[in-house]
């Protein structure tokens, strides 16, 4: 209830002001109180003063479309307003003081909370709260192109993007880990590479904005690694008469067929000459067309049916135009129990396949006999028991020039 410090002066203080209309009658009699008092009455209208507004901290989104305001409550017995001072949003409860918005637009966004008293007498507070939406990097996925698909083996898958953003960085993630980047954004094509690869892998992209950091992963890229394509060998030395042509063979480990070769054929006294084999399968016989001098054959390069590389060119072969027939070898096997048969090793060193032989000895061939190889064993059955000698008569190759020095003889068996 309100006081009046001194009822009778007409200027007292009061105490005690209630909230809204305060009344206060100020009565003047007469001296003797004959007359009708005058009567007077004062109003005092007291209206409380709400704490000041404030609107909360301001909050940052990444793509969101809604938040929740965190203004203070309005106290006694003030109302609290929120208006939207710039930007794009609906308001949801304008006056509650946590109301929803929705619609947030990209960008800045600026609220007002305004706290009027009760009465509207007190001077109004306000603050204000920014919510920024931020948008995502742009969903690219449709804009990766991967160079080569299979990949060679032990080496980088490149992925090419386009109409990348300048203002957003890209990684290149498998495994839930990054593997490349960040690769700055252009406003044109950028590319991330992955580590050299030996097994498949499953690649996505991720974009993050450089000052927001709002990020997204899109694409999902599986990349496939071509078999290891580890040797090209040649295949193999010879010795061959003037004269002759020769087959040899290039061996291919790994890779996928067919194959893109290119060799060099290096004459002892004329120039090289280098060959391409396009389609070339592993194994299949290459002719050398006749040859007059011995001739070194080395390979410049193998790639498989995809471009991808041997790791390994292997090592040269040498062709042996009229080599030197230095000798041939007899030796016999092992003793043996009667009933089993005996084995003679023939071998020859240098001159050019086939050899021709000829063996003296109870059970031996007839006549001369070709062999193919430089190393063969031959056998001899249905001996009865005792002892055997055999000799090496005649050992010629296929150029006619016979052996140096024939070896061994007399092999002898029992």
């Amino acid at each position: 209830v309100p006081t009046i410090t001194d009822p009778s002066d007409s200027n007292s203080t009061v105490s005690g002001l209630l909230q809204g209309v305060n009344q206060f009658s100020w009565t003047v009699y007469s001296e003797n109180g004959g007359c009708t008092p005058a009567v007077t009455v004062h109003t005092i209208t007291r209206d409380l003063l709400p704490d000041a507004a404030a609107a909360g901290a301001d909050q940052d989104f990444c793509e969101t479309d809604n938040a929740t305001l965190a203004g203070n409550a309005a106290t006694d017995g003030g109302t609290g307003t929120w208006t939207l001072e710039s930007g794009l949003a609906g308001i949801t409860s304008a006056n509650d003081p946590t109301s929803a918005v929705t619609g947030l637009g990209y960008g800045a966004n600026v609220f007002r909370w305004t706290i009027e008293s009760q009465l509207g007498i007190c001077a109004d507070t306000w603050d204000e709260v920014t919510i920024t939406r931020n948008p995502d990097p742009l969903d690219l996925s449709g804009n990766v192109t991967i160079t080569q698909n299979p990949v060679c083996y032990n080496t980088s898958a490149e992925f090419t993007i386009t109409g990348t953003e300048a203002d957003v960085s890209y990684y290149l993630y498998t495994g839930g880990a990054p593997v490349a980047g960040p690769v700055p954004g252009t406003g044109g094509a950028i590319v991330l590479n992955s580590p050299n690869m030996t097994a498949d892998a499953t690649y996505v992209i991720r974009a993050v904005k450089n000052v927001t950091g709002c990020a997204i992963f899109f694409g999902n890229y599986p990349v496939t690694v071509n078999p290891q394509f580890s040797l090209a060998q040649l295949a193999e030395d010879a010795s061959i008469c003037s004269g002759a042509d020769y087959d040899f063979r290039i061996n291919l480990t790994g890779g996928t067929s067919d194959y893109d070769i290119t060799y060099r054929a290096t004459p002892a006294a004329s120039a090289p000459y280098d060959v391409i084999l396009n389609n070339y399968i592993s194994g299949t016989n290459e002719n050398t067309g006749a040859l007059t001098e011995t001739t070194v054959y080395t390979i410049l390069s193998a790639a498989d049916n995809l471009g991808c590389p041997a790791d390994n060119l292997g090592t040269p072969i040498t062709i042996t135009v009229g080599a030197t027939y230095d000798d041939a070898t007899i030796t016999a096997g092992n003793d043996v129990c009667f009933g089993n048969d005996i084995e003679l090793r023939l071998q020859s060193s240098g001159g050019a396949p086939p050899y021709t032989y000829e063996i003296t000895g109870t059970g031996a061939p007839a006549g001369t006999f070709d062999v193919y190889t430089t190393d063969t064993t031959i056998t001899i059955s249905g001996l009865t028991a005792g002892t055997y000698n055999y000799n090496l008569i005649t050992a010629e190759d296929a150029c006619g020039d016979v052996a140096d020095a024939i070896l061994g003889n007399p092999a002898n068996v029992e």
